[in-house]
Formats: structure tokens, C-alpha cells, sequence
């Protein structure tokens, strides 16, 4: 049995263009096949979901559009109070520019949302390194919408020691193989009020998840893995 899928724009298009999508897998249905699955793209998605939410978004094509336009943020009062933005995925000048500004003083009150294909070191290092930033893989962009939200209305900040955690109680296991990321989201989350422990691997995980690794006998609230 042939599994159609069906892919397409939808920013800027009436309802997002979801009326021709379904006009498509109508006209493929007709034609015979029965395995139609709709896949907007995932930055299409994205934007239709930030509005969905609420937000006013303003759509811009590549870095070249970004690097003028983020520049007068520090200068204007253009109504932007945050900016969804892909980390490359290879080495790009242009990107370097637009990062380099965001990264600014001047910069520092604008939430910043990375989307990335994978859990990159230096994607980690960046937002670890600037406050209202988070990072999301492009698998995840269906959560694009609430972690903007969160970013502009913060939680009240908890204080700790991150070389112990929080007091919330919640446990969370973080499990990846990158030891770079795996510290930056274990202070992270730590910041957060969250009591974590990390793992490079699932063995390594589920042997600290089956010995109830903290020292009062719990178990884990939450277990991420790396996808």
C-alpha cells in the first residue's frame, strides 16, 4: 500500500493554507490512494502555531533579511519583544553577524527562541551564555508557542545551590551523549528548581533510573532522552 504525504507553504496563505492541503488529499483520495498524511513544513508549522497562540509574527526568509532589522531593535521601539530564529547548520557568516548582535547589551531584554536540528555544543554554549534564550530541536517545534510564552513571562527566579539543585523535589534524569550538553541542561534545569542527574547513555540511564540514584530512596519525575 502506497503512504502519500502532502507538503506545502502555509505562511502568509488564507487559513494558513490548510484549505488546499485538504483539496489535495481529497483529489488523492479520489484518485484511489487511502495513506494521506499532511505534512506542512516545520517552519510553516511553527509560525502558524505562534499565531494560533496569539502572537503577531512577521515572517523573514534567511539571515540577510534578520542582520538589518535585528540591528534596529536596539535602537527603535518596533513593538518585536522576541524572535524565533534557526541555528545553521554549517558554519555561516552571515549567521555569526546576526548572533554576535543578539548577543549585545543592548539585546539582552528580547526572548530569543533557537531551533535546531540537533542538540548542537555551540547552539548550548549560546543560549547558556544569554539570559531570556531557550533552545528547541525543529522535531520539537510543537512547542514552539509555549516556550516563547515562558520566555517572555518567566518564572519568579529561584535561588540555590547549582552544585545541589533545587527544593521543588521534582527529579528529573537528563540523558545524552554530549557532556557539554548534558552540563548546560543540568544547570538549566537546576535554575529552575529542579534535583538533576544526568546519564551519556540509556544504559547508563536506566542504571541510574532502577537504583533510585538520589540518596533518599525516590524515583525520577521526569527521564529526557536524547531523540
Amino acid at each position: 500500500m502506497t503512504h502519500l504525504y502532502v507538503s506545502g507553504p502555509m505562511s502568509g496563505r488564507p487559513d494558513f493554507n490548510f484549505p488546499a492541503f485538504n483539496e489535495a488529499a481529497r483529489l488523492l483520495r479520489a484518485a484511489g490512494y487511502t495513506q494521506i498524511e499532511l505534512l506542512p513544513v516545520p517552519a510553516e508549522k511553527a509560525i502558524a502555531l505562534l499565531a494560533a497562540r496569539g502572537f503577531a509574527v512577521s515572517e523573514l526568509s534567511d539571515y540577510a533579511q534578520a542582520l538589518p532589522l535585528i540591528e534596529r531593535l536596539g535602537s527603535t521601539t518596533l513593538g518585536f519583544r522576541g524572535i524565533v530564529i534557526g541555528w545553521p547548520e554549517h558554519s555561516d557568516a552571515l549567521a555569526e553577524q546576526v548572533f554576535a548582535v543578539l548577543h549585545r547589551d543592548e539585546f539582552e531584554h528580547f526572548a530569543v527562541l533557537l531551533l535546531a536540528d540537533t542538540n548542537d555544543g555551540a547552539a548550548v554554549n549560546w543560549m547558556m551564555k544569554r539570559a531570556s534564550t531557550g533552545l528547541l530541536l525543529w522535531s520539537d517545534y510543537s512547542e514552539c508557542a509555549e516556550a516563547m510564552a515562558k520566555l517572555l513571562n518567566p518564572p519568579s527566579p529561584v535561588t540555590q545551590d547549582l552544585d545541589i539543585g533545587g527544593q521543588s523535589h521534582l527529579r528529573v534524569l537528563f540523558v545524552d551523549d554530549s557532556a557539554t550538553v548534558r552540563i548546560a541542561f543540568r544547570r538549566l534545569l537546576m535554575k529552575h528548581g529542579y534535583l538533576v542527574e544526568t546519564a551519556e547513555d540509556v544504559e547508563d540511564g536506566w542504571r541510574k533510573a532502577q537504583a533510585e540514584h538520589f540518596a533518599d530512596g525516590g524515583t525520577f519525575d521526569q527521564i529526557y532522552l536524547k531523540k
